[in-house]
């Protein structure tokens, strides 16, 4: 896959495009990014719009990639290899019909039979889903933006650094989402029109 590599600040960071990869919403999952994020410290989050036709692109907005930041050289590498070896299990994988009675209700797995885990222990690809139990909340921010405040950038922090070190100290993924957070949703390819919230994985 296309990588691009720089580095910003005190940051390095790689872009991976994902538009053509079969499967790829594995690979924007919040729960396969938290646990990209919690075994190599890098943070992974998903950028661009899905095109079916890549010629329609844009500058303002590319084909559906992965932004991977890392505050060193060695997290950087480490979080592109396991994205990369995510990206061959995925073109890889076959698909196979849920089996409906052994779904758990509450449960986030579904059957199938295991593949090598890249993310540890935790996690199994199973009929194109990873099965990893996770918990999730939402925290409601309350607070609009006008051009004296800025609640993202209050939110987030220098180059994410709030995020980060929130992230950093609880093991979870904080993801900042709805209108005016400049997170673009998977399927739409644009913000939420939800009110702006924290959303914790």
């Amino acid at each position: 896959m296309p990588i691009r590599e720089s580095k910003e600040r005190d940051e390095f960071v790689a872009d991976i495009d994902i538009n053509d990869v079969k499967h790829r919403y594995i690979l924007t999952k919040g729960s396969v990014q938290t646990g990209l994020q919690r075994d190599t410290g890098a943070d992974v989050t998903t950028r661009g719009k899905y095109y079916q036709d890549r010629s329609e692109a844009t500058e303002k907005d590319p084909p559906l990639y992965l932004h991977i930041t890392a505050l060193t050289q060695e997290a950087l590498d480490q979080a592109v290899k396991k994205v990369n070896e995510l990206i061959e299990e995925a073109q890889n994988l076959v698909q196979l019909p849920p089996q409906r009675e052994s779904f758990q209700p509450g449960s986030r797995s579904y059957p199938g039979p295991p593949v090598r885990s890249i993310l540890g222990k935790d996690f199994r690809l199973t009929c194109g889903i990873y099965r990893h139990q996770s918990f999730n909340a939402r925290v409601a921010i309350g607070i609009e933006s006008d051009r004296m405040f800025n609640v993202r950038a209050k939110i987030v922090g220098p180059g994410g650094q709030y995020v980060k070190h929130v992230q950093n100290e609880t093991k979870t993924r904080v993801q900042l989402k709805g209108h005016g957070s400049g997170y673009l949703e998977v399927d739409t390819g644009r913000e939420s029109d939800e009110p702006l919230y924290i959303n914790i994985l």
